[in-house]
């Protein structure tokens, strides 16, 4: 009687012990794998200006998509924060041109996940306080892309931290037997999000070849801001 008391003690101790290790590896590695804090650093009435310019290579017999020549003819790109309601931020953007036509939109973008309302619409916004590593969607399921460096940017009478991502890769499209290369390189305000230069390639080529039929390359740079001066 006495052996099996005492057996049946040692089998709960060591239950106990199992039921607290696991627990304790559920704590840890939900501490440490939690996503980083989705907070949006820009506020309504927050505004910001940018320039775009497109440059273009092309090859013999190479052509140019029609909407791309927009944006040589661009004034002025100006977005304005029209709402912030927890990590969704709305914005109104309006595309203003040197002949004094514009084309305007809004768009609503989730900090947190990357989804938004306008699938063609601005989306260069990223949660306020991100550091090297961290994903630039927290809560986006299998996004890799994150912030490679940081670094400081030095304006008028300021000194901000301002990160960097690169992103991107090969497409396709079996439709036209059409490749390409596809990539983002941008810069972004560590504390607002908002990006203030983004480069975009884009290197077409011919159909099963390695040599590019045309590259394409657009440019973002913020000019004007009302949160600090450029």
């Amino acid at each position: 009687m006495y052996a099996r008391k005492k057996r049946n003690k040692w089998l709960i101790m060591v239950t106990l012990l199992v039921v607290l290790s696991i627990a304790s590896v559920v704590i840890v590695y939900a501490v440490f794998s939690a996503p980083f804090p989705v907070k949006p650093g820009v506020k309504v009435g927050d505004t910001f200006t940018y320039s775009i310019v497109g440059r273009a290579d092309l090859s013999e017999n190479a052509t140019l998509k029609p909407d791309f020549l927009d944006y040589n003819k661009t004034q002025s790109y100006d977005v304005t924060v029209t709402g912030v309601n927890g990590t969704r931020v709305s914005l109104f953007v309006s595309w203003n041109f040197n002949n004094g036509t514009n084309r305007e939109s809004n768009q609503t973008i989730d900090l947190a996940t990357g989804a938004r309302t306008d699938g063609n619409g601005f989306w260069f916004i990223f949660s306020s306080g991100l550091s090297v590593g961290d994903s630039l969607r927290p809560l986006a399921s299998g996004y890799e892309n994150t912030v490679n460096m940081t670094e400081t940017w030095n304006y008028t009478s300021s000194s901000r931290p301002t990160d960097f991502f690169q992103m991107g890769g090969e497409q396709s499209d079996s439709s036209t037997n059409t490749t390409w290369n596809d990539y983002i390189l941008a810069f972004f305000d560590k504390q607002t999000g908002m990006i203030t230069t983004l480069n975009h390639f884009e290197v077409y080529f011919y159909p099963n070849s390695e040599y590019p039929q045309a590259t394409l390359v657009t440019t973002y740079r913020l000019t004007q801001t009302n949160v600090w001066p450029i």
